[in-house]
């Protein structure tokens, strides 16, 4: 009897830790796509010029649902003597949305002020935290590809209204992560009408790999296509690993 109880205690505390691993494993997934594309189409030179032709290309592949040009870039952000680097990312807002659906993330504002003339930016929830800002305030951002002058390199600074707060529930993101509009931010990162990428959002996510390799065969070898699965392979290996372990411990 009391083998009997162990047992089926033993067989209960495997299935629920097994049950939080695959439902962490879950969430983690959703997050990263959350804030993620699917698939990413970007150029070995650093910066798309066609990228629109690559765009119709895109869009006659089996799966994919939506896209959006992005322009990113690092740069500093200063407020009231807090300084934050970021991670910048220049997009349309109609058409970012179909991608990331960042407009549900925000806590305040609106995702369609980056498309107003203003230059506004909209930050991650524990950006504005370190930067001691909020909805109304200002920051200064600095790009370090600055402008070359008799006097040196120069960097590229201007002051930005925050219009808006996203949480997306992942502090890598929250932190780390600042929107612009497109157009702002390919003035601020010298592009002219160029992007650095195309994010593509698919009907299923664990298609990515395959319409990835899709891509690759329709496009013209400049360009180089990323997905989800393969820019996250090493954590979801490590929590594939955990899994397995902590199955062999509780056998024991």
């Amino acid at each position: 009897m009391i083998s009997i109880l162990g047992i089926t205690i033993g067989v209960a505390a495997l299935i629920t830790v097994l049950s939080v691993m695959n439902g962490f494993d879950h969430e983690l997934r959703k997050r990263i796509v959350g804030m993620t594309a699917e698939v990413t189409i970007s150029g070995f030179s650093g910066s798309l010029s066609h990228w629109k032709q690559i765009a119709r290309t895109a869009r006659r592949v089996h799966g994919v649902q939506g896209m959006a040009p992005v322009v990113t870039g690092q740069a500093m952000l200063a407020a009231d003597g807090n300084l934050s680097g970021a991670r910048i990312e220049g997009i349309e807002p109609a058409r970012e949305d179909e991608v990331l659906d960042l407009g549900s993330k925000l806590v305040a504002g609106h995702l369609t002020s980056l498309s107003e003339h203003g230059w506004n930016i909209i930050l991650g929830r524990d950006l504005a935290y370190a930067l001691g800002v909020t909805v109304g305030n200002h920051v200064v951002l600095m790009v370090p590809e600055g402008l070359v002058t008799p006097t040196g390199l120069v960097p590229r600074v201007r002051r930005f209204r925050v219009s808006g707060i996203f949480d997306s529930g992942d502090y890598a993101f929250d932190s780390g992560l600042a929107f612009i509009g497109l157009g702002k931010a390919q003035r601020l990162f010298g592009l002219k009408t160029h992007v650095s990428a195309l994010d593509l959002h698919l009907d299923h996510m664990l298609a990515a790999p395959q319409v990835a390799r899709t891509l690759v065969n329709q496009l013209h070898g400049n360009e180089y296509v990323s997905d989800w699965i393969s820019q996250n392979r090493s954590l979801f290996q490590a929590i594939a690993t955990e899994k397995r372990v902590m199955f062999f411990i509780l056998l024991l």
